[in-house]
This record gives structure tokens, sequence and C-alpha cells, in this order.
């Protein structure tokens, strides 16, 4: 199978061939999240597992070398509605998602240059997660709570901000980060828009009405565990690389064999 991998302007092509039981295709139709200067890709992918289910993967795509990675393998991401739980941040260095273990809930946060897996913080109940506009912070909805997390990568501190009259009896959408990346905005279950502010604590109605209040605050701190399990770690045979395919195709007529035939 030959991968045509286009980065900018450049083109490259990169053969590989899957791995016993790894076939699929994108598990996110978001498609690929391209890093700032065109050269790396990185995807979550739907790969057949050896028991016949299917799970979603995360793999770095190194352009320019025509490399694929997986960033982590074995670890079951959770999906909700056929879509997993997770984001990757917008330059592609890292990947947050929710794994699918309800032994041990963890949200996890895969570097993907140096492919480390690191558990962040101890929740399961999440739709959807969103990184900032400049990957520094992570937010999602706790379903359990109706609490909007912001979660803050660079400091390992968080805050839940709960303003239950804005937000309604049952859990918001959380829809995205505003464009300067000081708000997040939600969709309530009675169709309502909503903005929550993490550094001002604001909390504002904007459709179909306005309203203004303030997000209750609880501070707390994050635990970062490295996850060293080898069932997590990634595979180095996921792909192997094989010689490209004109090698099969232009044989030399030496090459080819000879048949005599006689008539009678």
């Amino acid at each position: 199978m030959s991968t045509l991998i286009a980065t900018g302007t450049d083109t490259a092509w990169a053969s590989v061939r899957p791995a016993e039981c790894a076939a699929g295709g994108l598990g996110d139709p978001g498609g690929p999240t391209w890093s700032a200067d065109g050269r790396v890709a990185v995807l979550v992918a739907a790969i057949e597992g050896a028991d016949r289910r299917w799970v979603r993967q995360v793999w770095r795509i190194d352009c320019a070398a025509g490399d694929l990675t997986p960033v982590c393998r074995a670890e079951p991401i959770r999906t909700v509605a056929g879509r997993w739980v997770g984001d990757i941040a917008p330059d592609g260095s890292h990947v947050a998602y929710v794994a699918e273990d309800q032994d041990q809930p963890r949200l996890v946060l895969a570097a993907c240059a140096d492919r480390t897996l690191t558990k962040i913080h101890n929740e399961r109940a999440i739709d959807a997660l969103r990184f900032s506009p400049d990957g520094k912070r992570l937010a999602y909805v706790s379903t359990a709570t109706r609490e909007v997390v912001v979660l803050d990568l660079a400091q390992s501190t968080g805050v839940r901000l709960g303003r239950p009259d804005l937000l309604g009896s049952r859990p918001p959408i959380l829809l995205r980060w505003t464009d300067d990346g000081r708000s997040l905005m939600l969709l309530t279950a009675d169709g309502t828009l909503c903005t929550v502010t993490p550094d001002t604590l604001a909390a504002c109605r904007i459709w179909p009405d306005t309203w203004e209040g303030v997000a209750e605050p609880t501070e707390f701190s994050m635990t970062r565990v490295p996850l060293e399990d080898e069932r997590l770690l990634p595979a180095t045979d996921a792909f192997e690389t094989v010689p490209p395919a004109a090698a099969d195709l232009e044989p030399s007529l030496k090459e080819l064999p000879v048949q005599v035939v006689v008539e009678q």
C-alpha cells in the first residue's frame, strides 16, 4: 500500500504495509491536526484488534520523513455516540483522551514527539475535551457534577466552575474556546448559549437573552502519574516499511520467465 503524504507544496511517498490485525481508517470525522509548519500531522485511527473490536489509537505522521508512529497503541479510548473523547493540541504536540477503563478512570496526556503517556487527572465522566488555542489549558464538562473543569497543563492545577442556575439541570455541551482563548462556549439542555471565563469567573448567557453572573470556583492540584505499563506503551512494529512498488512492476527481460513452445 502506498500512501501519499503532502506537506505544503512538497509531496512525499511512504510505502507501508499494515501489520497483522491492523486495518482500519480515521477514528475521528475531524481528520488530522497539523503542526504550524505543516511537517507533522496527528490523527486518531480506528484499528481492528485481534478480538475483532474496533479501538481508537493516536498516530503521529512525520510528513518530511514519511514516518508513521503510534503514540498510544493498546490503550482503549472512551467513545460517546461513536466519537472518541479526546482532543489534539492545535500544534499537534500533545493529545488528551479519556481512557475506557471503569476500574481506573483517568484522563491521559500523550506527548507525541517522545511518546510518553501521563495520567493527569482521575476522571471518566467526560463527553468532550477541548484544548485552548494556545494549547496550555484543557477544558471539559463533568457529566457527574455539571461543572466546567479547566486544567492548567503548565502549572498542574485545575479549577471547577459551577453555576447551576445558568448551566441547567443536565450537563451542558462544551462547544469550543473563543478565538482569544479567554472563554468557553457551552450549549445547555434548554437550548441557551452560555460563556464561562475561567480567569475572571464571569458566567454569562448570550442567547436567546443576556444574563451575567459569577461562577463558583473550586481549585485543586493535578496529580501527574507516568504510565509505564507495557500494555499502554506504543508498539514499534505496528507498521513495517516495504520496498517501493515500482521494483516489482518493472522487471528486466533477463528476469522474465522463458516459455518454449514446440510445434508438432
